[in-house]
């Protein structure tokens, strides 16, 4: 039975969420380590090097333990509403380049000011030494992105295993670095297990009610039942990823109430968090060709996150009030945007430089990065982009 709002937000306690912390995922951690003991450490760390590094590779060439581990863990969970995700989806059309603007200026920033939690990103950037630490970090945050449209396009979760199968990589990825991090370089007692039970429930916060408030601090209204659907989307989603399901908030409010909480017990200043911040900010300004939005980045972090988490991440407003008129633009040329009435030469700029050139960009960071291209299915390239990238 689902939890009631009233016993969830009991329910979720201090102590609750302290063994949160020492839980991870039991199935993915047990088949690794079953990889391990059968085939050896370096077949172990091969996987996780290949899929760290080619996440889109097609699951028929990897080990067959893997491919058995996807095939059991690929169905929706029998409390999917598909009428829902279908809801989820045509919202993710709707917005899904704007979507990509607040993941990177509101989730990511929100997860990086979790001090225990930004410490395993900081590392993950450690267990690789194929690429810098700074191009590491560059394509988790491109990657991250990807994982947004690979989860969210419509049919990738009803009518094809694209989605599922993105989640499940995802998953044994976070096993390989709770596998591969040196002992010495974690203190479980202070951090918890590395990406434990309820760093990833703030994950998947972030990804679904922080997007939608984000909506709501750009003056976008959009109907309960769509954010509903969005958030039972994200569960979905969080189920396939291995998250544990009494985690999972039964309304927006209990979402809310949920990342809160995390937030009073993990939002301080870190040096973790400030690399990552400072990561971010430096990949996210390479993306905008137009001179003036250079330091728009700091300026839009500052703007849906608020000054004390910029504050933690060290990430200060530019100097000058030139970009101070930024976040009230946006606010209304999303407006704009929505009511499809007409626009300015500048306002439509100001678009495209925030939302759709964000994706184009990624288009130009995977190919030069990877050799390959950011995956937008075509009928979502028509419908932001008319003509496509």
């Amino acid at each position: 039975m689902p939890l009631s709002s009233i016993t969830y937000r009991q329910y979720i306690t201090d102590e609750l969420l302290d063994k949160k912390r020492l839980i991870a995922d039991p199935p993915a951690d047990d088949l690794i380590e079953r990889i391990v003991a059968k085939r050896g450490d370096n077949v172990a760390r091969e996987i996780f090097d290949t899929l760290i590094s080619n996440i889109e590779i097609p699951i028929n060439q990897l080990p067959e333990e893997v491919q058995s581990f996807v095939t059991e863990n690929q169905e929706l969970p029998v409390w999917a509403d598909r009428s829902k995700v279908k809801m989820a989806n045509d919202l993710f059309v709707d917005h899904g380049p704007k979507f990509l603007i607040f993941m990177y200026f509101k989730s990511l920033p929100i997860l990086y000011a979790c001090a225990n939690g930004a410490e395993v990103l900081a590392q993950t950037g450690r267990l690789t030494h194929k690429d810098d630490k700074h191009q590491q970090f560059s394509r988790r945050i491109a990657e991250t992105g990807q994982f947004l449209i690979d989860v969210l396009a419509p049919g990738s979760l009803l009518n094809s295993m694209h989605a599922m199968e993105a989640a499940i990589k995802v998953r044994l990825i976070h096993a390989s670095i709770r596998k591969f991090i040196p002992k010495e370089h974690w203190n479980i007692e202070i951090l918890g297990i590395p990406i434990n039970q309820e760093d990833l429930a703030i994950t998947l916060m972030t990804f679904s009610i922080s997007i939608l408030d984000a909506l709501e601090q750009t003056g976008i209204e959009e109907s309960e039942s769509r954010k509903e659907a969005y958030l039972h989307t994200w569960k979905v989603i969080g189920n396939a990823l291995g998250i544990q399901n009494d985690l999972f908030p039964p309304t927006l409010d209990d979402a809310r109430f949920l990342i809160e909480k995390v937030e009073q017990r993990q939002h301080r200043s870190s040096k973790a968090g400030k690399e990552l911040a400072a990561a971010l900010i430096e990949f996210s300004s390479d993306k905008f060709s137009n001179e003036i939005l250079k330091n728009a980045p700091q300026v839009l972090l500052r703007f849906f996150c608020g000054d004390k988490v910029a504050n933690m991440l060290g990430v200060e407003a530019p100097l000058g009030c030139f970009l101070s008129w930024l976040p009230d633009v946006v606010k209304s040329v999303f407006r704009l945007e929505e009511r499809l009435e007409e626009r300015s030469e500048t306002l439509q700029v100001i678009i495209n430089a925030l939302s759709k050139e964000a994706t184009r960009s990624m288009v130009n960071f995977f190919n030069k990065a990877k050799n390959t291209h950011f995956r937008v299915p075509e009928d979502l390239k028509t419908v932001w982009f008319g003509n496509g990238l």
